[in-house]
């Protein structure tokens, strides 16, 4: 900037603009660093490094992807990010089989942390709903980043032109939403400002026929044309008379169209900005009856407005072979040479191989495969764990995958999975891992699972289990003790062909573990320090269970800790069968009521909403309305009942967990048929918020809103219907192991987070839209279960006691529905006379 400066005071008829490529590329890369992209951008980064690290994990998915490469060209360092996104969102579906298949279960880097991380990545749906977003916000900016950084044509007279469209259509894409697009917006005029929307843009953008005959507004803006002036005025610095020819009589020739510029043929070759429009041309042709305008139009239309011709290798070999890591094998490497050479001497073919939009072909310029940061792909297995710490290329057929680039966009629709076969391992991994319930997500997340206090924790909640059955009631000194004794013999078993773990972390009980977790002598040091100070202690169950079950361990602990277990152990093994067997074809209200219910549950998940998941769901309700006939069937089971059976390994598992959740956990009255129990927990609920959170309570009673409105649907559904599904499911955790005070605590946390807000409504709408939109979006159980745990306090007997407060309310709940009942028996009186 220094140096421009300078030179115009010395010559001060000159022009100086920033380079396109590299200010739209620090728009990209400011829009990459929100939060929201930022994260999905990280993800997809250390997906393709992880595969690419590994021979095995790399040929297991060119299988999958029938030898199609995930590319990372990139036409500047940031911009990649953008193909990387398109690459792996055209091989999705393909992915998402591959991390749930047999082979990736029984491959060894399955059960590392990298591993378990990709599974995770690959398996969310929230994941690649932000691919599908980011794709739709980056791509606008890529298709003019492609243009400027092309060979094919000037780009000077389309840059500004371009940017303002894009900008549209990125409004577009986030359907006008101002509240998203907004910061989007402002880092592109950020950047825009000062570099792009200088004079000499905005001229040449009222120049180029293209924009101004299809857009009859473009003369009357004021922003053109005061830049349009001072440009010629710097142009023609002192040349008064020039600037009075140019400004008063052959610019308004051509914005009124009169003489060739308005014939019809003018008029129609700028109709289309295709390969073929050179908008210098056009003056060429059109122009005559305005000489001096024409030249000055010629000119800065035939301008580039890139630097980047200027750094490129016009080396084919040395194009391809940049990096000294590339380690490119010599067959590979004379194959990309030739690929490359036939790519430069025939491009129509590869514009048409592309897309029909030649802007959203790849420039030209070997440089596209400067990739960057840790692409790459291994050579050599015994480089493998070197590889994956540092920074390589992709090699492979890269060049070849841009031949069969695409440009069209992926929809946001969500693709069906076909049930093939109900029974098939993978197929029900696959549905226990990654599902959508009404639009929101649930993801199995097995972040941290085999860092080392998940390891303890696996120990503690199968000694639990273990020693419960073996020795009934005991003090929990006494299990402390055995738990310890039971380390050393458990920890090798339960992770067998999960050696080889380097973690680095500071785990539960504060001790920082580095190391292999496998490795003996870590693991002795470890199990000591745990002897001595964590196991003895009788909270730290409960305080792992608060940091969460790890999904594939939760039907084995959920079935444990909740009593179904030992529930299921008084009866016969047959029972369950024995029962759907003697209910089956009995018509009852409840099997009416339960039909009605089952399309309505979750609709459009991929298995529950079909007739294998119908008709599993349905022995379930089914089943246990005959059961507990006092229950029978209440509606808010049916989904409290697809989410079980959708995380426990079998039906009759799930059976009996709804037995335990009705019969042990719950009010037992919860779901009678006048819902007694569901209006005393309301009530209950009320006091609470009035005691936990005052203000809040004060001022909904002053607007009148009744906190049954919402926390009805909570109670009956177990949020199931409210929270997304990884944070029920953690709220569940808790629920089992601590019981049904757990559920008002999250209740209370719900309305505490959103204290402020709440604060400031003035209508019952306001208050329900306030709570909804932050029910659905509580995609972090850890916020809401720090809220809920931290800062409205414990309910514990020193606090409230929520038994003493059900009795309290029970007497005002029961006279309040006797008289209900009375006034109602009374009307069909008067009706019956």
């Amino acid at each position: 900037m220094g140096a421009a400066k300078l030179l115009k005071e010395k010559r001060p008829s000159i022009f100086w603009t920033s380079c396109a490529t590299h200010t739209i590329n620090l728009m990209l890369e400011g829009i990459g660093a929100l939060p929201r992209f930022n994260k999905i951008l990280d993800q997809a980064k250390k997906l393709t490094i992880f595969i690419y690290a590994h021979h095995k994990t790399l040929a297991m998915m060119r299988t999958y992807t029938n030898k199609r490469e995930i590319i990372r060209p990139g036409v500047t360092r940031f911009a990649s990010a953008f193909l990387t996104l398109q690459s792996l969102s055209e091989k999705k579906e393909q992915l998402r089989h591959m991390f749930s298949s047999n082979e990736w279960e029984e491959c060894k880097f399955s059960g590392k942390p990298k591993g378990i991380a990709s599974y995770k990545t690959v398996t969310s749906v929230q994941f690649w709903s932000g691919v599908t977003q980011c794709l739709k916000v980056f791509s606008p900016l890529v298709k003019v980043l492609r243009m400027v950084d092309a060979d094919w044509k000037p780009s000077m007279g389309f840059v500004y032109g371009k940017i303002k469209i894009a900008k549209e259509e990125i409004i577009k894409s986030l359907s006008g939403n101002e509240k998203h697009y907004k910061p989007i917006i402002d880092i592109i005029n950020a950047k825009m400002k000062g570099r792009l929307d200088s004079t000499l843009h905005l001229t040449s953008y009222l120049l180029n026929p293209y924009y101004h005959y299809n857009d009859s507004q473009l003369q009357y803006d004021p922003d053109v044309m005061d830049a349009v002036l001072e440009f010629f005025d710097t142009l023609f610095c002192g040349d008064l008379e020039k600037q009075r020819q140019v400004v008063t009589i052959d610019l308004p020739k051509y914005k009124k169209k009169v003489d060739r510029f308005g014939c019809d043929l003018a008029i129609k070759h700028c109709k289309v900005n295709d390969v073929d429009f050179d908008p210098a041309s056009w003056w060429g042709l059109f122009g005559g009856a305005t000489p001096n305008l024409t030249k000055v139009a010629m000119r800065i239309l035939s301008l580039t407005s890139s630097s980047s011709g200027c750094e490129r290798n016009w080396s084919t070999f040395e194009g391809v072979h940049t990096k000294k890591r590339n380690r490119l094998e010599t067959s590979k490497l004379n194959n990309l040479v030739y690929v490359q050479f036939k790519y430069e001497v025939d491009p129509k073919t590869v514009d048409e191989a592309l897309a029909t939009d030649v802007s959203q072909s790849p420039r030209e310029s070997p440089r596209t495969r400067e990739l960057l940061d840790e692409d790459f792909e291994s050579e050599s297995e015994s480089d493998e764990q070197v590889l994956e710490e540092e920074e390589y290329e992709s090699d492979g057929v890269q060049i070849m995958e841009r031949l069969e680039l695409h440009s069209a966009l992926p929809t946001t629709d969500h693709q069906s999975l076909i049930i093939h076969d109900a029974n098939n391992p993978s197929i029900q991994h696959y549905l226990r891992s990654n599902y959508q319930v009404k639009g929101l997500t649930f993801i199995h997340l097995f972040e941290n699972l085999f860092y080392f206090h998940y390891s303890i924790y696996i120990i503690v909640v199968i000694c639990v289990h273990s020693l419960k059955e073996m020795y009934g009631t005991q003090s929990k000194r006494d299990l402390s003790l055995e738990i310890q004794s039971q380390i050393p013999i458990l920890r090798p078993s339960i992770h067998a062909r999960r050696a080889n773990i380097t973690v680095k972390f500071q785990d539960l009980y504060g001790f920082t573990v580095e190391g292999n977790v496998d490795d003996a002598n870590i693991l002795n040091e470890v199990r000591e320090k745990v002897r001595e100070q964590v196991l003895v202690n009788a909270i730290t169950l409960k305080k792992l269970i608060r940091k969460g079950i790890p999904p594939v361990l939760r039907p084995k602990v959920w079935f444990s800790l909740s009593g179904a277990a030992k529930k299921k152990s008084t009866v016969p093994d047959s029972y369950y069968n024995d029962l759907i067997i003697a209910v089956e074809g009995k018509v009852t209200p409840a099997t009416k009521q339960i039909d009605h219910d089952l399309p309505r549950t979750f609709p459009g998940h991929p298995w529950l909403d079909t007739p294998e998941g119908h008709a599993s769901l349905r022995r379930v309700l089914v089943g246990y309305s005959f059961r507990d006939s006092d229950v029978g069937y209440c509606q808010g089971l049916n989904y409290v009942a697809a989410l079980l059976l959708l995380v426990m390994k079998t039906e009759e598992d799930a059976f009996w967990m709804l037995a335990v959740l009705l019969e042990n956990v719950l009010v037992n009255d919860c779901y009678s048929s006048n819902l007694t129990g569901c209006h005393v927990e309301q009530r209950v609920f009320k006091d609470l918020l009035k005691k936990k959170c005052p203000s809040i309570y004060a001022h909904l009673e002053a607007i009148e809103f009744d906190v049954s409105l919402v926390a009805t649907e909570w109670f009956l559904c177990l949020f199931s219907k409210s929270l997304p599904s990884e944070t029920t499911l953690r709220v569940w955790d808790v629920l089992f192991y601590e019981g049904a005070k757990v559920l008002f605590n999250v209740a209370l946390a719900i309305f505490k987070m959103k204290e402020e807000e709440l604060l400031t409504t003035h209508h019952v709408g306001d208050v329900i839209n306030v709570i909804q939109n932050t029910t659905h979006h509580l995609f972090d159980p850890d916020d809401l279960l720090t809220a809920a745990f931290d800062k409205v306090g414990f309910m514990t007997s020193t606090s409230i006691n929520i038994s003493k407060e059900r009795k309290k309310q029970e007497p005002a709940v029961m006279a309040e529905l006797d008289q209900r009942l009375r006034r109602l028996n009374s009307n069909n009186v008067e009706v019956d006379s």
